[in-house]
């Protein structure tokens, strides 16, 4: 990681936007908050920031996550998660990585010592949290990659305490990167646009990861279903060279399938209160 202090810096704006979003629906502080993020992953920025600021925090991840990195650990993950996630983390951590990102954290909170979190190995579509665990629930860029969301949001309706609130960000199918493509991610033109929505294309697309593939009104219809009232918006982060490639392909009779708001919508954000 070349820009430490800038990816630092871009976390802890997403953790303060989601802190807002979290006291907005929520109605209240989260200074005396239990807070809990779905997928935490192995640099837990958010949830440090979180753990920083709010009574609790503690993460879940299907992944192994821990700090101290013993022979048993990497063993453990290797049997877990699999080779290519222990050789990933090896490397990160021989690299110097984690200890760079922790100490530009502390700089950027201004602290002398960051809090201890807890990132536990759990599924979130059956999570053993007991019933009314939580006041806040907030997840990033991982419900696309869930093969049941709709048993996660259950878990989520379970464990969140009466008028407590639920953010969910998530990298929508139908966008430009949608597809998750390495090549698309680093560079949108690597590929035509929507490439992977597109037959003649289709077969060039590597995924580098499982994605569920859900449409925006099939995720409206999922939330809507499972956290009634939730509000689901996607967010609209398109140039005017990706509105003009749209408008060619349209006239050409491509993509007549899709609705202009799936199709520039990156990241969406669903936000729920719970109140009863």
């Amino acid at each position: 990681m070349k820009d430490v202090d800038g990816h630092v810096g871009r976390m802890l704006d997403v953790a303060r936007y989601v802190e807002a979003r979290l006291e907005q629906a929520a109605g209240r502080s989260l200074e005396d908050a239990d807070v809990l993020e779905i997928g935490a992953g192995q640099i837990s920025i958010l949830l440090t920031y979180f753990a920083s600021c709010a009574r609790s925090a503690v993460g879940i991840d299907t992944d192994i996550a821990f700090t101290t990195g013993g022979l048993a650990d990497y063993m453990r993950m290797w049997r877990q998660n699999g080779s290519v996630r222990t050789l990933k983390t090896m490397a990160r951590r021989a690299l110097g990585v984690d200890a760079k990102v922790y100490r530009e954290l502390k700089r950027q909170l201004a602290i002398q010592q960051l809090p201890a979190v807890s990132v536990l190995q759990m599924d979130a579509s059956a999570m053993s949290f007991p019933d009314n665990s939580f006041d806040a629930i907030y997840s990033r860029a991982v419900f696309e990659h869930l093969a049941d969301p709709r048993a996660c949001l259950r878990e989520v309706r379970r464990v969140l305490k009466v008028g407590g609130a639920a953010v969910v960000f998530f990298h929508l199918y139908t966008s430009v990167s949608g597809c998750h493509d390495a090549r698309v991610l680093a560079d949108p033109h690597s590929m035509p646009y929507w490439a992977h929505l597109r037959p003649e294309y289709h077969d060039r697309i590597r995924e580098n990861a499982y994605l569920n593939h859900l449409r925006l009104a099939e995720w409206r219809e999922l939330f809507a279903s499972e956290l009634p009232g939730s509000i689901v918006c996607g967010q609209k982060d398109s140039g005017q060279d990706i509105q003009d490639a749209l408008s060619s392909l349209r006239a050409a009779g491509e993509l007549s399938s899709y609705t202009d708001e799936e199709l520039f919508s990156v990241t969406t954000e669903a936000v729920w209160t719970k109140t009863s």
